[in-house]
């Protein structure tokens, strides 16, 4: 009822893989090794499942370079995912097939990065607040999305009408507001 499923404080890196968490008080899966004086790395590898918690799914907070693939977040009350770094130039790379779906209150899937932002392959719908926020304005790199991507009703990269688009053409996304149905300029 009242916690975490899963927290972690470090000032080394985190590896962690093939996580579940269901149901609880809190967040799924709270992480945080900041450390500015040696930044650390976070990696999940294999698959995460993360539902039905009061805050976030899955939360990371890094000095380091963020990465993770085949996430499945939903119906948690304060979002899906959120991912930050806070080093300048340290990015948040997320690949494989990932869901965030769901989020009662918040925003399914948001990365906040001061280095480049990749993400590839996912799927975000019934999102409260915005279905997937990428914001790196304060840091350096782009923000890149490698198709299929699919916000429902939304042209995300690697869409067109919301339908996915089996496409290998890498967009480069200035900025991406799927609340309002928005997404800045892009360029293939």
């Amino acid at each position: 009822e009242g916690g975490n499923a899963l927290r972690i404080r470090s000032k080394g890196a985190i590896t962690l893989s093939n996580i579940t968490a269901t149901g609880g008080g809190g967040t799924g899966v709270d992480l945080n090794n900041v450390n500015p004086s040696a930044p650390q790395p976070v990696t999940l590898n294999g698959s995460t499942n993360i539902s039905s918690f009061s805050s976030y799914g899955l939360k990371i907070m890094s000095s380091g370079v963020i990465k993770a693939n085949n996430l499945s977040i939903s119906g948690n009350d304060g979002g899906g995912a959120l991912l930050q770094n806070n080093t300048l130039g340290m990015g948040v790379f997320l690949t494989g097939e990932n869901s965030f779906v769901g989020s009662y209150f918040g925003t399914g899937l948001k990365i906040l990065s001061l280095g480049p932002i990749a993400v590839s392959n996912f799927y975000a719908a019934g999102n409260y607040a915005d279905n997937v926020v990428l914001d790196n304005s304060n840091g350096t790199g782009g923000v890149t999305a490698l198709g299929p991507g699919t916000v429902p009703g939304v042209p995300v990269a690697g869409t067109v009408g919301g339908a996915p688009e089996a496409i290998a053409v890498l967009w480069t996304l200035t900025a991406v507001d799927a609340g309002t149905g928005g997404w800045g300029a892009a360029r293939p």
